[in-house]
């Protein structure tokens, strides 16, 4: 924890623990530690940034479902035009092809 800003600063070095802090039980290993004393706006800032990167994490592959669904529908209707073309050239060639004979049914060939 940081202490308040109109505190005095610590003495020189601090002790940290290693495990977690009990009061009756100070067996765990202590290290000195130099006395650093970081500003309360960069360690906001860098929570806000962790934050922000673990809140839009849903945000953003919610977003890339999105555009995986519409490429994919994309896709599908494109091929649904492509379908449609080709059965329309089928179409008219059968059209021509039944009227080609109907009109060949008179017996022979005019000259």
């Amino acid at each position: 924890m940081f202490p308040p800003r109109d505190a005095e600063a610590p003495s020189q070095t601090q002790t940290a623990h290693a495990g977690p802090q009990d009061d009756e039980d100070d067996e765990a290993p202590c290290q000195p530690m130099p006395n650093q004393i970081v500003a309360p706006q960069i360690t906001d800032a860098i929570t806000q940034a962790n934050v922000t990167s673990l809140g839009s994490g849903p945000a953003i592959s919610v977003v890339q479902s999105y555009l995986s669904m519409s490429q994919a529908q994309g896709v599908l209707f494109a091929n649904m035009v492509s379908n449609q073309q080709q059965l329309a050239i089928a179409s008219h060639a059968t059209t021509v092809e039944a009227v080609s004979k109907i009109l060949n049914l008179g017996g022979g060939s005019r000259k």
